[in-house]
């Protein structure tokens, strides 16, 4: 089994999951999240580890964690606004423990650890408000948070599929060579049209 096979067989797996969870609901959606969240922490700091920079791995997982748990838990109404300044002991603290360890490039590895959050842990978190965007007490609806999903894999096979067959102008060559604008403009239509058709099956939403 080739690389590209194992790929696809992975990725119909974790849509079935994902659409799954979404159509359970709010608490189901999250703890899966949730775990994506710690598996994605986890790769990044696989990727950048090296002789020369060390982020603390638990204070980073749990870090990470926290503020994606405060968030949903807010979405959720189970608790309030204090949920966003209690993450302001974490990214403190996140600085404090890094420089009472004697790694080299301490302000590095504090960048590393503070990536794990705003670029991970705090988008999966937003994505839970989508069940009930206007209050945490209004009606929950799984249109919106399944739309979401599915107008992202339509933008992504989309920029493949118009990438591979007419992509010639590279987008950004030094950080993925293979995406070009055209791909990129392919993708955006797409997605553009698949939000339009799915404002016809969701009619019960705004």
């Amino acid at each position: 089994m080739n690389n590209f096979t194992t790929r696809s067989i992975t990725s119909v797996f974790f849509v079935i999951a994902m659409v799954g969870s979404v159509l359970l609901g709010q608490v189901a959606f999250s703890a899966l999240l949730l775990i994506v969240t710690l598996l994605s922490l986890h790769e990044l700091l696989g990727l950048v580890t090296n002789e020369q920079l060390q982020p603390d791995y638990l204070p980073t997982i749990l870090g990470g964690g926290t503020v994606y748990s405060l968030l949903v838990l807010n979405a959720m109404g189970i608790i309030g606004n204090l949920a966003f300044f209690a993450m302001v002991p974490i990214f403190f603290g996140l600085f404090i423990i890094e420089l009472w360890r004697n790694k080299v490039n301490p302000f590095a590895n504090i960048a590393i650890s503070l990536l794990g959050s705003i670029y991970i842990a705090l988008p999966f978190g937003l994505v839970s408000y989508f069940f009930n965007p206007l209050t945490p007490s209004g009606t929950k609806h799984f249109g919106i948070v399944l739309g979401y999903l599915i107008i992202l894999w339509f933008n992504d096979t989309g920029a493949y599929l118009v990438g591979s067959i007419i992509g010639k102008t590279k987008l950004f060559e030094r950080i993925s060579p293979g995406k070009s604008f055209e791909g990129s403009l392919g993708g955006a239509l797409i997605a553009i049209a698949t939000s339009w058709g799915l404002s016809q099956i969701f009619t019960q939403l705004d």
